[in-house]
Parts: C-alpha cells; sequence; structure tokens
C-alpha cells in the first residue's frame, strides 16, 4: 500500500455529487498518479469510481491482502492500523492505495472505519479494463508516477548518486550480440524496463544506437534537456553537479531513463573521462514510439511503481 496522500479537503467537503466536473474532477487532479493525465482521461477514471460507506469499526481493507481498490475519504475517518507502529488516522481529503491499481500489491496495514466513513473507491479490475480499452492512459500515469519517483529522490546530485549498475558479464554479453538483441539484453535488468513484455522491449531496443566519446567530452550537460537514455558499455566517465559533488561511472552504469517519459533537464554533467562507449536511446524516438503504441507504457507504469516501493 502506498503511503498515504492529502487532496484539498474543500474539493470533499462541498459535497459529493458523483462523476461532476466541480467535485471529483478536482480531487483527482490532486493526486500525483493522476497529474499528466487529461480532462478527457481523468472524467474516463471518474467514470469507474463508486461511493462506498462503512459502519462503524468496518474493516475497509485487511493487512496482506491483494491491493484491489484506490479509495479518497469523504467523510468520517479511516483508521491505519500498521503491523508494527502506531495508529493514524485519515480524514476527508486523505487517500490510500493508489499504487495498488497499478501492481496490485500486498496491503502493509489493515483500515478500519473510525465511525461512519463514506469513501470514493476505484477498483483495480475496473481500472485494468479502463486501461484495456484506452492505454494511452497508461502514458498519463507514467508522467504522474515519474514525478512521484523525483519528488523520493530530491533534487540534483541525489539522483545522480542513485544510478544503478549493470552486471559488467550482462554488458560484455550485450557488446558481444550487438545491436539491438544486445541492446535488448540490458533493458531486461533496468527497473523501469523489467516488467515490459519481450515484444515490447525489442521495439525498445531498434531505436538505441551505440555512440562514442573521446576523453574530456560532454555526454550530457546539467541543465539541458533530458533527451536521452543512456547505458556505458565501455570506458568510463565522471558526473558533476552544479553544488560540485562528483561520481565515477563505468561500464553497466546507466542514467536518464526517467528522462525517456518526462525530458525533465539534466541534473548534472556527464564528461568522458577516456574514450566511452554507450547505448543511447532518444527520447524523441521513444515518445514517438508510446503514441504509435501507448501499451507499452502500462508495463513501464509497473516499472515505476516497483521504483516508488524501493524509495518508499
Amino acid at each position: 500500500m502506498a503511503a498515504q496522500g492529502t487532496v484539498a479537503e474543500a474539493n470533499v467537503h462541498e459535497g459529493w455529487r458523483a462523476l461532476q466536473d466541480r467535485v471529483w474532477l478536482p480531487i483527482l487532479v490532486d493526486v500525483p498518479l493522476f497529474r499528466g493525465l487529461s480532462k478527457r482521461h481523468l472524467r474516463r477514471i471518474a467514470a469507474v469510481t463508486e461511493l462506498r460507506r462503512f459502519a462503524d469499526g468496518t474493516l475497509v481493507m485487511r493487512a496482506g491482502a491483494r491491493g484491489d481498490a484506490f479509495h479518497v475519504v469523504l467523510d468520517g475517518t479511516a483508521v491505519i492500523l500498521p503491523v508494527h507502529g502506531k495508529a493514524t488516522r485519515l480524514r476527508p481529503g486523505e487517500y490510500f492505495g493508489e499504487l495498488a491499481l497499478i501492481d496490485g500489491a500486498p496491503r502493509s496495514a489493515t483500515i478500519v472505519a473510525g465511525g461512519e466513513l463514506t469513501t470514493a473507491r476505484i477498483g483495480r479490475d475496473a481500472f485494468d479494463r479502463l486501461l484495456r480499452d484506452e492505454p494511452v492512459i497508461a502514458a498519463g500515469l507514467a508522467r504522474g508516477l515519474v514525478g512521484i519517483v523525483r519528488e523520493f529522490q530530491g533534487e540534483g546530485s541525489r539522483q545522480v548518486q542513485a544510478a544503478s549498475r549493470l552486471d559488467e558479464e550482462q554488458v560484455g554479453t550485450a557488446l558481444d550480440l550487438g545491436g539491438s538483441l544486445g541492446f535488448r539484453s540490458l533493458l531486461f535488468e533496468v527497473p523501469l524496463f523489467k516488467p515490459v513484455p519481450r515484444r515490447h522491449l525489442q521495439k525498445v531496443a531498434k531505436l538505441a544506437r551505440m555512440k562514442r566519446f573521446h576523453a574530456n567530452e560532454t555526454v550530457v550537460e546539467a541543465g539541458s534537456p533530458g533527451d536521452a537514455f543512456y547505458v556505458i558499455l565501455d570506458g568510463h566517465a565522471e558526473v558533476k553537479t552544479p553544488d560540485g559533488k562528483t561520481r565515477k561511472l563505468g561500464p553497466g552504469d546507466f542514467f536518464g531513463e526517467l528522462a525517456l517519459i518526462d525530458g525533465a533537464p539534466r541534473s548534472a554533467t556527464v564528461t568522458a573521462t577516456d574514450e566511452l562507449t554507450v547505448d543511447r536511446l532518444a527520447r524523441s524516438g521513444f515518445q514517438r514510439m508510446l503514441r504509435e503504441d501507448p501499451s507499452i507504457a502500462v508495463g513501464l507504469d509497473r516499472g515505476l511503481v516497483a521504483i516508488i516501493r524501493g524509495l518508499q
């Protein structure tokens, strides 16, 4: 279960008028998961929402049970009973379970009604059907999820220092295979792409191009648009943040995968320290591919949720 969030209470206390723009849509807009969606797509989500009422002490969800719904408290109080730690209360405007819409992960706490409780509920099964019917919604969710990841990571160098590394043996295998087949073998191990089906990864891999940089050549510059994802195949580079922090990169290190989705400015400069060989996946081609086949974003959403749960 995701950590609960809060939406503007004013949106809730106006009273519940099911599916009306002036009440439910503003609530959805305030949920980070949905911030990348158009109003039309928010209306589609609003259409699968149902009102749920719980008597005092009624079980809303049980720790360990499948995550099957997202709830916003509209009236009353919900009590979170964690497996370890103190109970907390959710009041009107607070919400829980939004990440479960994507991955259905088991609940980490039990929630009961603390008095008469009314929630707006979106069930995961209905949400899955919606994504199958209109997969372009998944691409909008990816933008919201990347925003959540970036909030967890914080500013500047934290993102660079958290960059992951692939096993050097995997990199060697990718070099031996070469081309899109080699790059696809690397994508299997990148958290963003792990849940993406093999047939979709093949499409992604075909977009990658090998690129070489000479020693002291700039790969990316802090503040420039995030226009590509890089995996270092051979050679070394140095990351330097605007505040002077540095980090060394070598074969297997990768960076810029979130930029494929949101194009956010680079938080650091990366410079080759010797002859450097990378696989580069351009954001422009990646976004074009998503427009042509938005169902690819469903797997990306799962990868982003897994990253968020790890950061939590």
